[in-house]
């Protein structure tokens, strides 16, 4: 492997010298700069980038710290931000951490990794584990860890932690009113919801507030019978909540509200076990507009989220920071739902 005193010895220049042109600091002449830079290309040599980082205090580098890498929106996130950064020059690092102890020292080890900035996706199953104080401690305790490392960082996501200067986030209590309001104009009054236990905050809990508060505006009331509580996001934990409401006998809702895509293809499962039709029998809307939206036949009708545009404005608010060296206060950004036309909705009358 070539070094950079093997650049100088054949460009015939000093180790300096070579130095100078690779990191584009202090005055070469330009024939000794192409003379470098065809040295460089004939060995193929590569700097060392960690050394390099270290003496330039900069690493082209930046964190993503996540919870849930299995989950269709954190791929969508990460795929846009990548692709992002990659046309800027710019490297990501992943860190996916699995509870709230090693979010705090993912948080560290992408620091120790010299990172230049860091993006925070949302970290609502922490919640629950820590004792302290919830999900704004958790992610106060790693924004104080960025700040005494000055290093800017940008949060993804969440209501929880908007007092921070630098986010981004999707309006998920708008995307529920606007799948209620769908259904409402497609004449269903019988509204039932596939939703999550714990939404007390959070993301969850906009949509459980954007679900409710629809109801309300439409003069509808929210039916305990009808709604199919989960306690663990999956598609398996939905179908089997959709199946305790149906064993429970009684008058059906013709439409179901889904709180994301996993959750409505679960209750799409549920209720073709059962013989009932999509959207024939009981229509569905869900939220997120992932590929379990595409994953139904027919396809589903959501709302997205538009979790790619959220996860490319994070990246490019975290890259106007790095680039501009000057903090911006209240650099908050909210992202407006979008509707996905599906085969899940049917038409009605007095429903």
């Amino acid at each position: 492997m070539a070094t950079i005193k093997d650049v100088a010895q054949m460009a015939q220049v000093s180790a300096m010298t070579v130095s100078r042109v690779l990191n584009q600091k202090g005055y070469v002449s330009e024939e000794k700069r192409q003379r470098v830079l065809s040295c460089v290309e004939a060995l193929g040599y590569r700097p060392n980038q960690l050394a390099r980082s270290l003496v330039l205090n900069r690493s082209s580098t930046v964190g993503i710290l996540l919870s849930h890498i299995e989950n269709p929106v954190y791929a969508q996130y990460v795929s846009s931000m990548a692709a992002y950064f990659r046309k800027r020059g710019m490297d990501i690092i992943l860190y996916c951490a699995d509870s709230y102890a090693t979010a705090l020292s993912g948080i560290q080890t992408l620091l120790d990794k010299q990172v230049e900035g860091l993006v925070i996706l949302p970290m609502e199953s922490y919640e629950a584990q820590d004792r302290s104080g919830g999900l704004p401690v958790l992610l106060k305790k790693m924004g104080g860890l960025m700040v005494q490392q000055k290093r800017p960082f940008v949060v993804v996501g969440d209501n929880e932690y908007t007092a921070h200067d630098n986010w981004v986030r999707e309006d998920y209590r708008g995307g529920a009113e606007m799948a209620v309001d769908y259904l409402v104009e497609a004449g269903h009054s019988r509204i039932g919801c596939v939703c999550w236990a714990p939404a007390q905050g959070g993301v969850w809990g906009e949509r459980e507030a954007g679900f409710r508060a629809a109801m309300r505006r439409h003069g509808l009331e929210v039916n305990e019978n009808w709604r199919c509580v989960v306690r663990e996001d999956g598609v398996g934990q939905a179908r089997e909540a959709a199946l305790r409401m149906l064993s429970r006998g009684g008058e059906l809702p013709s439409a179901m509200f889904c709180y994301n895509d996993a959750f409505a293809v679960g209750a799409i499962q549920a209720f073709q076990e059962k013989g009932l039709r999509v959207p024939e029998d009981i229509s569905i809307v869900g939220h997120d507009g992932n590929l379990y939206s595409r994953c139904t036949a027919p396809h589903l009708t959501t709302v997205s989220i538009q979790a790619r545009e959220t996860g490319r404005a994070a990246a490019k608010m975290l890259l106007y920071i790095l680039r501009s060296r000057v903090p911006k206060k209240d650099n908050h950004l909210l992202i407006a739902p979008e509707w996905i036309a599906g085969g899940t909705v049917r038409r009605c009358q007095g429903g």
